[in-house]
């Protein structure tokens, strides 16, 4: 159920309308609905659906995984996700190439590069 976010329920109000179809988000503001996991699926409000009673679980396991990422790509990645937020293209591409070139200079971005790269045999 959707019901607001951290910064309360009027939140809902500014950020759905950017978030939904403009009548959906009318609806559920103009008439206090609460957002079925279904339909918040159907319009990606949410990244996964977990069994009940599981979400504890599913959370810890993202965050293993985030967590075992090096971090600066991490931090980089999370500052180009909102800083880009909005952006066509073009704008997205010169905020985010300064803010992803110090990731692609490290030792461990020239090792995961080689891991992919074929190994030419003469």
């Amino acid at each position: 159920m959707l019901a607001g976010t951290a910064h309360g329920p009027a939140t809902s109000r500014t950020r759905l309308p950017q978030r939904l179809p403009y009548h959906l988000a009318t609806e559920i503001t103009l008439a206090g609905r609460t957002v079925d996991t279904t339909t918040a699926a159907r319009h990606c409000l949410l990244n996964q659906v977990v069994p009940d009673g599981t979400a504890l679980q599913a959370a810890l396991a993202l965050a293993e995984t985030i967590s075992a990422l090096p971090q600066h790509a991490v931090r980089a990645s999370k500052r180009i996700v909102h800083a880009t937020r909005g952006l066509g293209d073009a704008d997205a591409f010169a905020v985010q190439d300064p803010l992803s070139a110090p990731v692609f200079a490290t030792d461990e971005a020239a090792e995961g590069a080689q891991a992919f790269c074929p190994v030419r045999r003469s």
